[in-house]
């Protein structure tokens, strides 16, 4: 056997391939020969000191997952660590680590019990507390699920009580809280450990910072001016004592001194001392938040019209201050780094394609490595750099076996549901119809890229099954251009047909359509077809379609329980779903900075106003604002006469991921559909009344 040296560990060598005691018997039994005494002797004494060194075994199996998982390989990283489990269910190393794996993706069912088995083997591990708390926080608002919410706020006060100068911590509960709408439970949990704390300035600056908060939520400017006089008094006290202090009171001291600028809103003193503790080892970590969205974003924003050697030069300087170990979790910063470093390749490869002189091979090399890399990294959307990977091969027309090689493996992931692939808020029937749909994306892009290279056959049946997949305008027109040409006319036609009425509804084509009307009039002139037949033939076709939209609107119903909700309105009274049992109830989830809520509101209204004289419908819109003040100065600004309830968390128990939302509660008191965005004036009219005139049939 190949012995290769890993490493040592706790005063042991532990090499690659080094015998288990499964692997030893399994080797007897495989040769089945004669055993005499003394080779059975040696057999035993073998087998003892294998077993004897089993730890090790272990050791090498949480080596090879740690290096796996600094690899991106999440995949593999998480088996690993399963594997040491089972070996041995208490080791501590292999539950965290098989914990941080499945929260990097996203499997938060499975990751928050993992967590909590890790917490009882390495409860002084801060990391572990930071790790599980954002899991819980990001599990929480992904899966809908307030009581891990709820339990993020718990396991927070104990952690933070522990730790109390682990920022880490503070982000995470935090974020949990803004969830649940609840500044003023933020402030309250620290009211209540701040006695218990021992002098820390992490804390006492997030502690002020919860305060100015809640104080300026409530409109209450004396308190905030205090909060604020105070805060700008003791960093003005804070400017002066840094010499004496210790490399570690040092970090601390100037993270308090930057995210108290940043309270204040001064740019200029948060960067100075954000780059003060750059230059402190223990303070790297503590300002990663404040470097990452203060710093990295504004400049890459400010970069976005410099030359490209200037940008790369700022995303090569990010990529290296994010480069993610086992000890750090940069693994989302250094993706959006990559993610940049990515669009200045391809960005590169455009230009050299045309200047006339195409992608060098170097480059080319370059932009898919990363394309891979960022596949396994971005476990918010891997699918994405596979799609923009080969619509880059094939917009420029070069390595097209490279280009099939990286669909074939796209689609792969996607029917095998590869975790990390999508964004994790997507779950069941949503979650299905975009992986079919980026099915069909690829084998759309694999029909293109095999039609160029003369496979006429397999692209024909590349294009068919990305139609089959997911029927939208732009695949139903790329067949019917291709059958044009290499199929029979008489299928194109119809095909062409279909492509035009499915384009009413998910207008896919955009000016493409002219193009395709052109094809329709040109294969309906060769085939002896006049205009009036072709112009039923669309009447019909479209109104198959909108018979469908209409069937799926309205017939698809969710019919999930809905949690009862308790909220009070602008006029102080309380709502509650439970007291409004046979009534169709629309709630609206909305927000003073959402864009698209402010468009749509008129609409709402209007429907408000047509609904007002019905007994049976009810409409309430629930803002998403902490800030009640600005909330009524905004419906009184627009002349907004409807109902509106402020949030206390009922976001997350419905699970809403974005906004504008609607929830549509039948008489049965359960859910029946639900829908976000902001259509567009007329699709949305439409929408709505059909969905709400479907419930109150029932």
């Amino acid at each position: 056997m190949d012995y290769t040296l890993l490493q040592t560990q706790n005063g042991k060598t532990v090499m690659r391939g080094q015998p288990t005691p499964g692997r030893f018997q399994r080797h007897v039994e495989e040769r089945r020969a004669p055993v005499t005494i003394g080779a059975a002797l040696i057999i035993l004494v073998t087998a003892l000191a294998a077993c004897g060194d089993g730890n090790a075994d272990i050791d090498v199996l949480i080596e090879t997952a740690r290096e796996d998982f600094i690899a991106f390989d999440f995949i593999a990283a998480r088996g690993g660590f399963e594997k040491a489990l089972e070996k041995d269910p208490n080791n501590a190393d292999a539950a965290y680590g098989y914990a941080r794996t499945l929260g990097i993706l996203q499997q938060y069912e499975e990751a928050i019990p993992a967590f909590e088995r890790a917490l009882e083997l390495v409860l002084e591990n801060p990391m572990v507390h930071a790790q599980y708390l954002d899991a819980l926080a990001w599990g929480g608002i992904l899966r809908g699920r307030r009581d891990w919410l709820d339990r993020a706020r718990e396991a927070g006060q104990v952690a933070i009580q522990t730790f109390p100068s682990r920022v880490g911590l503070y982000d995470a509960v935090e974020r949990a809280l803004e969830e649940l709408n609840d500044p003023h439970g933020w402030l309250e949990m620290l009211d209540a450990i701040e006695p218990q704390i021992p002098e820390s300035p992490v804390f006492r600056i997030h502690h002020v910072q919860a305060e100015l908060e809640v104080a300026r939520a409530a409109n209450d400017a004396a308190a905030a001016d205090a909060i604020v006089a105070e805060l700008r008094s003791t960093l003005e006290d804070g400017e002066a004592n840094v010499v004496a202090l210790t490399p570690e009171s040092k970090a601390m001291h100037g993270y308090y001194m930057a995210a108290g600028y940043d309270a204040l809103g001064d740019n200029d003193g948060k960067r100075r001392w954000l780059d003060s503790l750059e230059a402190i080892p223990e303070g790297r970590a503590m300002g990663d938040q404040m470097v990452y969205y203060q710093h990295y974003i504004a400049v890459m924003i400010a970069a976005r019209e410099a030359p490209p050697n200037e940008r790369r030069e700022l995303t090569e300087r990010w990529i290296q201050r994010f480069a993610p170990t086992w000890e750090t979790n940069h693994y989302i910063k250094y993706a959006r780094a990559r993610d940049a470093e990515f669009r200045l390749l391809a960005e590169s490869m455009r230009k050299q394609h045309d200047d006339g002189v195409g992608p060098s091979d170097s480059l080319i090399d370059q932009t898919m490595a990363i394309a891979r890399e960022l596949a396994h990294l971005d476990t918010w959307g891997g699918i994405s750099y596979y799609k923009r990977a080969v619509q880059l091969l094939n917009d420029l027309e070069v390595r097209p076996l490279e280009a099939l090689s990286l669909a074939g493996e796209a689609i792969d992931a996607l029917n095998e549901k590869r975790p990390g692939l999508m964004y994790p808020g997507i779950t069941g029937s949503a979650l299905d119809r975009r992986s079919a749909r980026y099915v069909g994306d690829f084998e759309h892009l694999r029909g293109n890229t095999l039609a160029a290279m003369g496979r006429i056959a397999d692209a024909e049946q590349a294009l068919r099954a990305a139609v089959k997949s997911a029927p939208d305008a732009a695949f139903l027109a790329s067949l019917g251009e291709f059958l044009i040409e290499h199929g029979t006319e008489a299928e194109a036609l119809e095909t062409l047909i279909a492509a035009i009425a499915r384009n009413t509804e998910d207008d896919e084509l955009g000016s493409d359509s002219v193009k395709v009307h052109e094809q329709i009039a040109g294969v309906a002139m060769r085939l002896g077809r006049d205009e009036e037949s072709i112009e039923a033939a669309l009447a019909e076709a479209r109104a198959e379609v909108a018979r469908e939209a209409r069937r799926s609107l309205t017939e698809d119903r969710l019919d999930r329980a809905a949690p009862d909700l308790s909220l009070t309105d602008t006029e102080g009274n309380t709502w509650r779903l439970s007291e409004l049992r046979g009534k169709v109830v629309v709630l609206n989830y909305w927000a003073t900075w959402c864009g698209p809520c402010r468009s749509e509101f008129p609409h709402y209204q209007e429907l408000v106003a047509s609904y007002a004289a019905v007994d049976d419908v009810v409409m309430l819109a629930i803002t998403t604002d902490s800030d009640q003040i600005m909330v009524r100065e905004f419906l009184d600004e627009n002349e907004y006469r409807f109902t509106v309830l402020f949030d206390e968390g009922s976001q997350t128990e419905f699970g809403i991921l974005g906004i504008p939302a609607h929830v549509f509660v039948g008489k049965n008191g359960r859910i029946q559909y639900q829908s976000s965005g902001f259509p567009g004036a007329k699709r949305y009219r439409e929408e709505m009344r059909l969905r709400i005139e479907a419930l109150r049939q029932l």
